[in-house]
């Protein structure tokens, strides 16, 4: 029993590079798309990061298409306005 417990810990020692019974253990670390080494915690960090700035963009970029709306609606009424008074 002894002997299957050590090896144990010693194949995930080997596996993932770091003692089984340490206080904080790091993930395990895994390779990215672009075949770099990352951290798991990392990865999950970072998508939630780029999700939040991509919601973000995304709102703000329908801010900025209803303002230029607004503008160009305005832009017409202010056209329509001036040459209503310019018959007059």
């Amino acid at each position: 029993m002894r002997k299957a417990l050590f090896s144990f810990e010693e194949s995930y020692e080997l596996r993932f590079n770091q003692p089984l019974h340490e206080k904080n253990p790091t993930p395990p670390a895994v390779a990215g798309r672009d075949g770099s080494i990352e951290k798991i915690g990392s990865r999950l960090r970072q998508s939630h990061i780029l999700s939040d700035c991509e919601r973000k963009q995304s709102d703000e970029l329908a801010d900025l298409q209803h303002a230029l709306e607004s503008a160009a609606q305005f832009s017409l009424y202010e056209q329509k306005r001036y040459a209503d008074n310019s018959s007059s």
